[in-house]
């Protein structure tokens, strides 16, 4: 498949990496020389240093089978889509849009595309859903969660062979762990130790008795501190109205305040700086389940969280622009966080792939995820060659996904989605 990539971006340039891994021929055009510097030296990827919006440019885009418009500039994408789509009679284009407004304008014109802003309040909500995790991730039936393993978890100090007696009784599987910032494939011998964070695969139906067995609480987030204001923060308010959640909103600028109250009379809105400890302790701090950081700066964000969770805050979540701080997030303390870029990238995945289980790419950038068909008759899963580096997360039969155990039946057609570290 060849793929253009219009737009070098975060999301552009790790979209670009991913699929040339998989022996597509990648094509990237952006304005910047910088952006597509690092892209022209990797095997299977094509750069053209142009603006898009010029007719010279966007010519030599014509012999592609799927198109991104992955800009950060709605109008230019929507525009650029349009063009392609209509002009050049090509089915698969994916438009990048922010603002919500042009949801309508997509679906009317039946345009694809992926709101960034929609889909981070998605993992934001989510997240309020399921307050212990550290990320959450839904695959039809299964969810998927981000834990970090504290000393009183009955997980932590077992190897994960141990686990077959809790494992007849509740459907459930460690995908991958992540132990001082390196990520790791579960084996049988792999011994789970406190402050390793597991990504914990379970269905829906039985995740509130499964949670209960581990010892953690599944308690509904009733407060909600935040602190700066973006257009996530706002897309984000339209949404937690009708969820009977108590939501403070703090903010050093009138102007700002004025806004916020006036378009959400539910929220109760403070002006102050996110570092008044003595305004943000007086109006319940300490006692709120969640301070999320919403600024449009991710360094305002980190710094918030810092200073309120050395004010004992419960739980803080920031938001995040740039990947480069995930790992630094990891290891500071602060709760959660939510990465639109990371976010994007994933849906768009789905989307070129045709497949929304493939939306797990989320989880980490260390390791790839791929699919593949057995044939072989039937096979229990332990007998299953894989390499050293290799992981089944799901097993895919017609309809249904399953988290598959060693004894799990293998039959042909079976589709199995495998995780590989890089």
């Amino acid at each position: 498949m060849k793929v253009c990539i219009i737009g070098a971006g975060d999301v552009g340039s790790f979209l670009a990496q991913k699929l040339a891994k998989e022996d597509m021929l990648i094509g990237v055009i952006d304005t910047s020389s910088v952006k597509l510097e690092s892209l022209s030296l990797k095997t299977n990827i094509l750069t053209l240093n142009c603006d898009v919006s010029h007719e010279d440019c966007i010519n030599n885009c014509k012999d592609y089978d799927f198109y991104l418009v992955l800009t950060d500039n709605d109008e230019l994408n929507l525009a650029v889509a349009l063009f392609i789509r209509e002009n050049w009679k090509k089915k698969n284009v994916v438009a990048r849009i922010f603002k919500p407004i042009y949801n309508l304008l997509c679906e009317k014109l039946n345009l694809q595309y992926i709101n960034v802003v929609e889909s981070t309040v998605s993992n934001l909500n989510a997240l309020l859903e399921y307050p212990f995790a550290g990320g959450v991730w839904q695959i039809g039936d299964i969810i998927i969660w981000n834990i970090k393993l504290q000393q009183s978890n009955p997980l932590t100090g077992k190897l994960l062979k141990d686990f077959s007696p809790l494992r007849e009784k509740f459907n459930f599987s460690v995908v991958l762990i992540r132990r001082n910032g390196e990520f790791l494939i579960p084996k049988g011998s792999t011994r789970l130790l406190e402050g390793d964070e597991i990504y914990l695969a379970t269905d829906r139906e039985h995740s509130r008795e499964f949670l209960e067995t581990l010892g953690i609480k599944f308690e509904r987030v009733k407060t909600v501190f935040v602190l700066g204001y973006s257009r996530y923060a706002d897309f984000w308010f339209k949404t937690l109205e009708d969820k009977n959640i108590t939501v403070k909103f703090f903010h050093p600028l009138e102007d700002v305040c004025q806004e916020v109250g006036s378009k959400y009379p539910f929220i109760e809105v403070y002006q102050a700086f996110p570092t008044d400890g003595e305004t943000l302790k007086a109006e319940g701090l300490l006692e709120a389940d969640y301070i999320w950081c919403l600024d449009e700066t991710d360094e305002k964000n980190i710094v918030t969280a810092m200073f309120v969770k050395n004010l004992s805050a419960k739980r803080v979540g920031v938001l995040l622009k740039h990947p480069q701080y995930e790992n630094f997030i990891s290891s500071s303390g602060i709760d959660a966080y939510v990465l639109p870029k990371k976010v994007t990238a994933s849906k768009i995945y789905s989307l070129l792939k045709g497949e929304d289980i493939l939306e797990v790419i989320e989880l980490a950038e260390e390791v790839d995820i791929f699919e593949k068909t057995f044939e072989g008759g039937h096979l229990p899963l332990r007998e299953l060659k894989l390499e050293e580096n290799e992981f089944v997360l799901f097993l895919k039969r017609n309809t249904e996904i399953l988290i598959p155990k060693g004894d799990t039946l293998i039959e042909d057609g079976d589709r199995l989605l495998i995780l590989r570290k890089i």
